[in-house]
Parts: C-alpha cells; sequence; structure tokens
C-alpha cells in the first residue's frame, strides 16, 4: 500500500477525473433475470432488475455485482446514488463489467432504512439474488465466468456476506459453474454471525468504521477472528474514527434519526473520513485485481 499522505492526494486527482468521466458515460442497460428467492405467494422467482455498464470492447471482461445498500440504487428517479455511482466507473475503467442489482424495486420498495421490521433482508432475499445474478452473468458471452466478484455496502455488504456463505452455498470442483471469485463488504452488519456456522471459501475482504455505531466493528472484528479457522480467513479492515459510509464522496459528518436498526433504536451517524476513503480507493481495487485480473 502506499503512503496514507500519497493516497489521499491520489484520492482527490480521482475524484477530479472520475467526475469529469461520469459526465461523460451513459447509462448502462436495464436487464431482467430470476433471483433464487421466490414469491411466497406463488413460488416462482422473483424477476429482478438490474442496470448493466460494460467497458468498450468485445471482451470477455471479468465483472462485478453491486450491492446497494438500505436506502436502494437510486438517489432520484433513475439515477443510480452518487457512492456507487463513483465506484461503478472506478470499476469500468478497470475494465469490469459492472451489474448494479436492484433488490428493492422489483420487490416494491425503494428505500427501506426506516422501516421495522424490514420487508427484504440479506439472509433470506439478497443473498439468493446476488447468486440470481451470478448465474446470469455466467450465461453472458462477455462475461468470463469464473471471474466475477460481488461488493456491497451496509445492507448490501450483510448480502454479500450471506451471498459467499459456504455454509448456504457450498461449492465443489464438480459443479457446472464456477463460484464467486472475491467478494468486499463495506460495513455489515455482524451482530451474531461471529457465533453462526458462517464460514466462506472465497477470497473476502471486510472494511469497517471503528466508530461506526450503525453496523459496529466489534462483531465484523470476532467473525473475521473466527474464520482464522475456517476455510479462508476474511481479510479484515478497519479505520479509527471513521463511520458508516465513510467512503462515501462528500457526506458530511452527521447524525440520522429515525433509524429503528440503529444500535441506540434510533439515531446513527454517517458521513465521509477523508483519510478512510483514500485508502478504499486504494485498496479495494488492488484487492479485487489480485483475483479478477489474469
Amino acid at each position: 500500500m502506499p503512503p496514507l499522505s500519497h493516497a489521499v492526494k491520489h484520492a482527490s486527482v480521482f475524484a477530479v477525473t472520475l467526475a469529469a468521466s461520469m459526465l461523460a458515460s451513459c447509462m448502462g442497460a436495464t436487464v431482467h433475470f430470476p433471483s433464487l428467492d421466490t414469491v411466497k405467494a406463488t413460488g416462482r422467482p422473483v424477476e429482478l432488475e438490474a442496470m448493466l455498464e460494460k467497458p468498450s470492447g468485445p471482451g470477455p471482461f471479468p465483472a462485478i455485482i453491486l450491492m446497494h445498500g438500505c436506502s436502494g440504487i437510486y438517489s432520484t428517479g433513475k439515477q443510480i446514488n452518487a457512492r456507487q455511482a463513483e465506484w461503478a466507473q472506478l470499476l469500468l475503467n478497470e475494465g469490469y463489467v459492472v451489474l448494479h442489482l436492484d433488490s428493492f424495486n422489483p420487490r416494491g420498495y425503494g428505500d427501506v432504512c426506516s422501516m421495522g421490521p424490514q420487508p427484504v433482508l440479506p439472509y433470506p432475499n439478497r443473498g439468493p439474488d446476488a447468486r440470481g445474478a451470478l448465474h446470469w452473468l455466467q450465461s453472458q458471452p462477455y462475461v468470463k465466468p469464473n471471474r466475477i466478484a460481488v461488493l456491497g455496502w451496509s445492507h448490501g455488504g450483510m448480502s454479500v456476506l450471506f451471498a459467499v456463505d459456504s455454509y448456504r452455498y457450498p461449492h465443489r470442483p464438480s459443479d457446472s459453474a464456477p463460484n464467486f471469485r472475491v467478494a468486499v463488504s463495506f460495513y455489515p452488519l455482524c451482530t451474531g454471525m461471529d457465533k453462526s456456522k458462517w464460514f466462506t471459501t472465497v477470497p473476502t475482504m471486510l472494511l469497517i468504521g471503528e466508530a461506526d455505531d450503525w453496523t459496529p466493528a466489534p462483531p465484523c472484528r470476532a467473525l473475521a477472528e473466527r474464520t482464522q479457522t475456517t476455510g479462508r480467513p476474511i481479510e479484515f479492515v478497519s479505520y479509527p474514527g471513521a463511520y458508516h459510509g465513510f467512503e462515501a464522496p462528500g457526506v458530511p459528518v452527521r447524525v440520522m434519526q429515525g433509524i429503528p436498526t440503529a444500535v441506540n433504536g434510533h439515531s446513527v451517524t454517517i458521513g465521509t473520513d477523508p483519510k478512510a476513503r483514500a485508502d478504499a480507493l486504494t485498496r479495494v481495487p488492488q484487492f479485487l485485481a489480485k483475483y479478477l485480473k489474469d
């Protein structure tokens, strides 16, 4: 890793060039495919919607599925939220196909942060959504079927962990399709997972702020420590003083009220941490490239 001062400078330059790239980029195509989750009333698969973006050229390319947080995939209308759009452009520039997977709107919801209990959950719903997206991408001629990653934030970060759960989704060399190649989970809710049967054989990085009061760091650290004795240890990264959403672009630190999933039941702190953001913008692409690029 480069020195943090260099990373901060790099992130500032990146933000400027990225803004220009995003203005010039076109919105991708809307695609549909089935989840591994089913509609209770009919038993039929949930029909998912996603936004697909591809680098120029015929491919085949490695691909990354992006899993949005509890506020959903869109900021307004059909405009991808700023954090996810920024990561998508970074990943496109690195030569990856990007699939923005929408787990909420196909089920009739846009934002579930203030809902309790939440109607769409990481374990029974969104983990299977990611597995459905994996299968769909593997059928596309422009995608390398053995080079597919999943990356998500908060609610989506927890969904990432369930998508690569080798206890629930065991993968064997004889299986006809490859498993996820690599996973990245930003600030998931790990409470209780350190005492569960969860483990993974997929290389996984978990990044979280030490000051996070929405999805606390200690349970995630305990989970990472437990994985030292399982199939593949989690690569755990924590940032002192950083809150939830630390790598989002330009979000002032503030307290949000009316969040029933908060540790205290009503309020959480969110906001950008420049040093943690700079490190993540460098660290995560390097981690992905280690497993996705030949």
